[in-house]
């Protein structure tokens, strides 16, 4: 599911402000963490892009970035 996905969900409606409040809390804390994957998913994509050519034309070895 995509953030965007959220905006097509139907929920029904509620008087009681301390649920929709506990929703909020929720659903924000979900979001930040959905965005912190995706900014990890990103920066593990350019790092897999920046070594792999390296270690593949042999200018990088695994046993170098060991020591």
């Amino acid at each position: 599911m995509k953030v965007g996905d959220l905006a097509g969900l139907r929920f029904p409606l509620t008087a009681d402000t301390g649920a929709l409040e506990s929703f909020g809390v929720h659903a924000d804390k979900q979001l930040g963490l959905a965005q912190a994957l995706v900014r990890e998913s990103r920066a593990l994509t350019r790092f897999r892009d920046t070594l792999l050519p390296a270690l593949m034309d042999g200018s990088l070895r695994v046993e170098d970035a060991i020591a």
